[in-house]
C-alpha cells in the first residue's frame, strides 16, 4: 500500500522493503540496458558464427575452382607447347607428303589442335558446372537457418517487452488506484 514519505514522494512496500518509484524506474532502465547489451553481444556471436560458415564454404569454393582453373592452364599450356613441337615437325612432314605444300600441312595440323583443344575447354568447363562446392548450399541453409532464429527470437523479444509493459502498465495502474482510495 502506498504511504507518502516525508519529501512527498511516493513509497511502495513490498513486505519488509520499502522501493522507490526512482528506484524501479532506475532498475527498469538498468535491467533494459543489460537486456539491450545481452541480445547485441547473442547477435555478434551468431553473425561470427555466420562469417565462419560462409568463409569456410567459400575457402572450399576457392580452393575447388583454383584445382579447376589449374587443370584449365595445364590443359592449356600443354596444348599450347605440344602444339608448337608437333606443329613444326607436322607441318613440314604433311607438306612434304603433299608435295611440298608446307602450307596445307600447317592448315591440318591448326584443326587438329584446335579440336583438341576445345575439348580440353569443354571437359574443363563441365568439371567447374558439375562442382557442388560452387552452389553454396551449406550457405544458404546457415543463412535460412539464422534468419529463422533471429525471426523467432524478434518474437519472443516483442512477446517479452509487450509483458513487461503489461505488468507495468498494470502495477503503475492499480498502486495509483490504491493510491486514490
Amino acid at each position: 500500500m502506498p504511504e507518502l514519505s516525508q519529501r512527498g514522494r511516493e513509497v511502495y512496500t513490498n513486505g519488509n522493503d520499502e522501493v522507490g518509484l526512482k528506484t524501479l524506474l532506475s532498475r527498469l532502465n538498468s535491467d533494459a540496458s543489460q537486456f539491450v547489451h545481452d541480445e547485441l553481444e547473442l547477435a555478434k556471436l551468431e553473425l561470427r558464427e555466420v562469417a565462419g560458415a560462409l568463409s569456410s564454404d567459400v575457402r572450399e569454393a576457392g580452393q575447388t575452382l583454383a584445382k579447376d582453373l589449374a587443370k584449365v592452364g595445364v590443359g592449356l599450356s600443354l596444348a599450347l607447347m605440344g602444339g608448337l613441337a608437333l606443329t613444326a615437325g607436322a607441318v613440314l612432314g604433311i607438306g612434304r607428303l603433299l608435295g611440298d605444300a608446307f602450307w596445307a600441312g600447317g592448315l591440318i595440323v591448326g584443326i587438329v589442335l584446335l579440336v583438341a583443344a576445345a575439348l580440353a575447354m569443354k571437359s574443363a568447363a563441365s568439371d567447374v558446372k558439375d562442382s557442388d562446392a560452387l552452389r553454396l548450399e551449406n550457405t544458404r541453409e546457415t543463412f535460412q537457418r539464422d534468419k529463422e532464429v533471429l525471426a523467432d527470437e524478434v518474437r519472443e523479444t516483442k512477446d517479452f517487452v509487450k509483458q513487461e509493459a503489461q505488468e507495468f502498465k498494470e502495477h503503475a495502474t492499480g498502486s495509483s488506484t490504491q493510491h486514490r482510495h
